[in-house]
């Protein structure tokens, strides 16, 4: 996948973003950010104008909400292999493990991440017709190219 390595650098950052808010926050924050980052990007190119970027970001997020659904629903199990930077040698946390059972919601693993999980599709679904209604549009608009040979005749 294009985005793993980017997502997940950025799900790391999030980890550091959000420390300040005390250690349940600081789990968050991780998949928070990963997914806020793409939402970030949206309303930058909204104000630049760029709106196939803004698609693009739809495509964007919805990666990091499938990567997301995966982790959820592997709360209860925790077989994913896991990265942390920060763990230093100690025992890295499973995030969703920890956000969900300090919720009592841990049994519902795998429904949060059918739900996060479908939440992606739909920003993929936005993404591709936002993106496919540009492209047409786009070709639509364009000038159609003007034949020579007609324009000398009517001059003349």
């Amino acid at each position: 996948d294009l985005f793993k390595g980017l997502n997940l650098g950025i799900h790391e950052m999030g980890h550091m973003v959000f420390s300040p808010g005390g250690e349940f926050i600081t789990i968050c924050g991780g998949s928070l950010f990963q997914c806020l980052v793409p939402i970030g990007s949206m309303f930058m190119f909204w104000r630049q104008r760029d709106y196939f970027a803004i698609a693009f970001a739809w495509g964007w997020l919805a990666t990091n909400l499938y990567d997301v659904a995966v982790y959820a629903s592997d709360a209860r199990a925790m077989e994913l292999p896991l990265v942390s930077p920060g763990a230093q040698g100690g025992e890295i946390i499973h995030d969703w493990n920890y956000l969900l059972d300090k919720l009592g919601w841990l049994k519902y693993d795998h429904v949060i991440g059918q739900m996060l999980n479908l939440d992606g599709m739909i920003c993929m679904i936005i993404c591709l017709g936002f993106g496919t209604w540009l492209c047409i549009t786009m070709q639509q608009s364009k000038p159609l190219p003007v034949d020579l040979n007609s324009q000398n005749q009517s001059i003349t």
